[in-house]
């Protein structure tokens, strides 16, 4: 196969696993299942103490493997005598210095087995390790390596800052588009994420620069690295993005080879990965938007874009920087009647960026195209002033207004149809309650509570309405998150709607964020979800502030989440909870000892005070099994028909608590 030949294969292969989500799989394999999750120890191994054990690596070193020589054949050499000298005698090699074989680990479980705290040490050492090093029980180093960054930045073990800046700034080994580099970027990537889970703003500067070197390069963590370079410093991301189009002008003007040309696809991308990074208004930041408008031939350009899709992106980012000039021309184009042909196909990009309802004059526009985000702001607006005692004739006609349109909306069929209707707009229903309850409506307040308790209606309109309350700080609003995160978590109330469950949008994620942001120990409900967006964001929060309350609460969450079927949403709640420590020992203790905890309940609950290395653990264990089916003991009641689940639990406890680690 020729070069060029392997160079496509690598690179079909990588579009493919982007494509399928194959990586973002690999790195979502977090949440660990937990009869995966534990080794019995290996035979023949000598036992340790648990101080014995820490001094050692979880990182075998292999010694380096030369490649073999390339033997040559001589030349033959004819000779004219008939006898010649024996051949000399083979030389004795010299012996080779013995290598004492490296400790092996005590036991192949880390922290997917043995919790946060008890793992941290094994977590850093993994992150620490140089490239190349080989793990016990893992194939890939690399990979393994990206694991464990993950872990520190959701776990927030700041300690492992500077070997993930370290790992940015490292540069890479290999020059050539193979799979070398695509083992070299997977940590690279998990590093930067990590450090924006760890709020680590001076590696911004080392995140920009990996991404100028990558840029070029075909593959796909770049626009990853973006992403996350946004998360961590806005500003280093507009100064990266700011760089990214200048030179996309300069090379559309004078194409060097290899370079990105003007309408290239690579050009386009990079266009487009980059638009949504430019945020704050600048005069320097617009100058480089309007060069590359005319680099992209102005007016004329937009024969070049067939679905003007990328116009829309630059007509949007332009208003983001500032230009009024733009904003006053799009307005008559997008008010009340769509006069233009960029204002057809631009208009769910700009509408809200000519129209984000900062003035009460925008209402009139934002009700006749059903914009709730501005009509929130402006409800927003008029209940601030009035709380305030501040008389604005502007807002308080503004507010008579939206009252009366609210009123009439009530009886359309996008508000009033319900799921049986095709012209109801669940997605607009929430958000309309949460502007009557803003303008003192307590009927609404009602229906809104009503919906959250899922008591009645459809469930998305409750999450939509929920987040939109929480995000405007309404009264009551946190009691109604955490009444949807239980309801999220009850699979039995759950099977009642009649509709789909709608996950686009992402609101149990910005529910358990919302919660997070305010303190509400009660995000912590999302560790019991089934879907793992508000897991991730569960996990991110309790790593970050470390709620005491957090044990409390899933222990009070976890008898909802109960399901012949699926044990993994306890099993998951609890093993995250170890990161807090000695703060959940007491509850794990309580959960254990009680007779009346569900099984899977009870068995995490041992689990989780083994991760702890509760005292009481070992003893609870040995009473267990000495004591007979059904009998009572002084550490509870054994039931007399353990259920597969809690005697594997019953199996991972001793383990983990006797595991040396």
């Amino acid at each position: 196969m020729s070069r060029g030949a392997r160079r496509a294969l690598v690179l079909a292969a990588a579009a493919c696993a982007a494509a399928t989500g194959v990586g973002v799989r690999a790195a979502r394999a977090y949440f660990p299942e937990r009869y995966l999750a534990c080794e019995e120890a290996r035979s023949g191994e000598p036992s340790a103490t648990a101080s014995e054990a820490g001094a050692r690596p979880s990182a075998v070193p292999v010694a380096r493997r030369h490649a073999p020589l390339v033997l040559r054949a001589t030349p033959l050499t004819v000779i004219d005598v008939s006898v010649v000298e024996p051949p000399p005698t083979r030389t004795t090699l010299l012996p080779v210095a013995a290598v004492p074989a490296p400790p092996a680990p005590a036991s192949g479980n880390d922290f997917r087995c043995i919790g946060a705290v008890r793992g941290k040490a094994a977590i850093l050492h993994a992150v620490s390790a140089p490239p190349g090093t080989r793990f016990f029980g893992h194939r890939q180093g690399h990979g393994w390596v990206a694991l464990n960054m993950q872990a520190a930045g959701q776990f927030h073990f700041t300690e492992a800052i500077p070997a993930l800046r370290r790992e940015l700034e490292r540069p890479f080994a290999s020059a050539d588009v193979d799979y070398r580099l695509f083992d070299e970027l997977e940590p690279k990537m998990a590093a930067a994420v990590a450090l924006v889970d760890l709020g680590d703003t001076a590696s911004a500067p080392a995140l920009a620069v990996l991404l100028a070197s990558i840029e070029t390069r075909p593959q796909s963590q770049w626009e990853d690295g973006v992403r996350a370079l946004e998360r961590l410093d806005p500003r280093a991301a507009q100064r990266y993005a700011l760089e990214v189009l200048e030179r996309v002008t300069a090379e559309s003007r004078a194409p060097a080879a290899g370079a990105i040309a003007a309408f290239d696809v690579r050009a386009e991308n990079a266009i487009s990965a980059v638009l949504p990074s430019l945020v704050a208004p600048s005069p320097a930041a617009l100058a480089v938007l309007d060069e590359l408008w005319q680099a992209r031939g102005g007016e004329r350009g937009l024969e070049h874009d067939r679905s003007q899709h990328q116009t829309c992106k630059l007509l949007a980012a332009r208003l983001r920087l500032g230009d009024t000039a733009l904003r006053q021309a799009l307005a008559p184009e997008l008010a009340t009647d769509l006069r233009t042909s960029r204002g057809v196909n631009c208009y769910s990009e700009l509408i809200d960026l000519v129209f984000p309802g900062d003035d009460p004059a925008e209402l009139e526009t934002l009700t006749f195209r059903h914009r709730y985000g501005g009509i929130l702001r402006i409800a927003a607006a008029v209940r601030d002033a009035a709380r305030a005692g501040r008389h604005d004739a502007r807002l308080e006609e503004a507010g008579d207004l939206l009252r009366r349109w609210l009123v009439a909306e009530d009886g359309t069929p996008g508000i009033a149809g319900g799921t049986s209707d095709t012209r109801y707009r669940w997605h607009e229903h929430g958000a309309h309650l949460v502007a009557k309850i803003l303008l003192g409506d307590e009927a609404a307040r009602r229906e809104l509570a009503r919906r959250a308790t899922l008591a009645g209606g459809d469930e998305a309109v409750a999450w939509d309405g929920v987040w939109h309350a929480l995000r405007h700080d309404l009264a009551g609003a946190a009691d109604l998150g955490a009444a949807m995160l239980e309801g999220l978590i009850d699979r039995a109330h759950g099977r009642r709607f009649d509709v789909d469950y709608h996950h686009n949008d992402g609101s149990p994620e910005k529910v358990v964020l919302e919660l997070a942001r305010r303190g509400d120990a009660r995000f912590a409900l999302g560790l019991l979800a089934e879907r793992f967006e508000p897991r991730e964001a569960a996990v991110r929060a309790l790593g970050r502030l470390r709620p005491a309350a957090a044990c409390e609460v899933v222990a009070a969450g976890a008898r909802r989440a109960q399901l012949p079927h699926d044990h993994q949403a306890v099993e998951r709640a609890f093993w995250a909870l170890s990161v807090l420590g000695d703060a959940c020992r007491p509850t794990a203790e309580r959960l254990a000892r009680a007779a009346d905890s569900p099984e899977d309940v009870r068995g995490m609950a041992l689990e989780l005070g083994a991760m702890l290395r509760d005292p009481g653990v070992q003893a609870y264990l040995d009473a267990l099994g000495s004591e007979a089916p059904g009998g009572t003991g002084p550490f509870g009641t054994w039931p007399a028909e353990p259920s597969s689940w809690l005697r594997a639990s019953l199996r991972r406890a001793r383990l983990i608590h006797g595991d040396p680690q």
